[in-house]
């Protein structure tokens, strides 16, 4: 038995970044994993006949392709579900693990046997791979990062480490378009998960803000909102209750204006923005409160 499963999905990512993300996996100072990879887009032949070759040269990696498109969150789940390892370890097909990520994790995880999930600071980089800068949103302690949690994301999700059994244990990923690791972080904390924030970076994060789509980015916001307000009502995941959800929220322009301002009041910092987000949406107004209090966590006590 591999003392860590590495679960990647893939869609549509560049091959050079592809190829930078698994090298950084089999290029790691830990050696004992198995790396699974979901081809979730049966039609890209290019990310196909990559992996192929990786897969011929390397017997840790474990290829599955997808018959057709299923999303990522069941990507995911179809990979943990095959896992042996003691460690489920995430990973991202545009991302870059530093060579010491697993060690450092697994040593961790290891000598602390109460902590369920380790996740890791990161370095920002550009879509060219040049280093934007460090993150600096990082938890002072346990406590205050369980309680940052609640209101905001401030977890990377190719920086997490979970131990498989206690994850399999509470449903892995729920079907979300979009939002399905913030979904996954609300219900370890509901179930009382201890988790710890290394603020060692150990990966390479590719950010694309300005790339993401209004659709992209009004999903996501939807799926943070719902997934909170199910937490926040001590309610199970509904899939049939979450797209009514979506449906409802996307065909109220009004409410989607809001969604729109609340994006630009906080990528520019415009406070009006920020109060028109407030005014046309209630959701805006929670999430801008949420961010408020998640960031004073992690940032007041640095």
């Amino acid at each position: 038995m591999e003392r860590v499963s590495v679960v990647m999905s893939c869609y549509n990512e560049k091959e050079i970044h592809l190829r930078e993300a698994i090298e950084s996996i089999l290029n790691q100072d830990f050696r004992d994993f198995e790396f699974i990879i979901v081809i979730d887009n049966p039609e890209n032949t290019v990310i196909h006949e990559t992996i192929k070759e990786y897969a011929q040269i390397d017997s840790r990696i474990v290829l599955i392709r997808n018959d057709k498109n299923i999303g990522l969150a069941e990507s995911l789940n179809k990979g943990i579900r095959i896992a042996k390892g003691k460690y489920i370890a995430r990973m991202d097909a545009d991302d870059i693990s530093l060579p010491s990520r697993l060690k450092t994790q697994v040593e961790y995880m290891d000598a602390n046997s109460k902590y369920n999930l380790v996740c890791a600071n990161f370095i920002k980089i550009d879509d060219q791979g040049n280093k934007l800068e460090v993150n600096k949103s990082v938890p002072k302690n346990d406590s205050l990062f369980v309680r940052s949690i609640k209101r905001r994301y401030i977890i990377a999700h190719p920086t997490v480490m979970m131990r498989r059994e206690p994850l399999c244990d509470i449903g892995i990923y729920n079907n979300y378009s979009a939002a399905q690791d913030y979904d996954l972080w609300l219900r370890m904390v509901k179930n009382g998960f201890s988790m710890h924030y290394i603020k060692e970076p150990l990966i390479k994060y590719r950010f694309r803000e300005g790339s993401i789509g209004s659709s992209k980015r009004n999903i996501q916001f939807l799926s943070c909102r719902y997934a909170k307000n199910i937490y926040k009502q001590n309610k199970a995941f509904d899939e049939e209750k979450y797209n009514e959800f979506l449906s409802e929220k996307k065909a109220d322009k009004r409410y989607i204006r809001g969604v729109e301002y609340y994006y630009e009041g906080m990528k520019q910092r415009k406070i009006g923005s920020l109060l028109k987000s407030s005014f046309l949406n209630s959701d805006c107004r929670k999430e801008i409160i949420d961010n408020m209090i998640g960031k004073i966590y992690v940032e007041k006590l640095r």
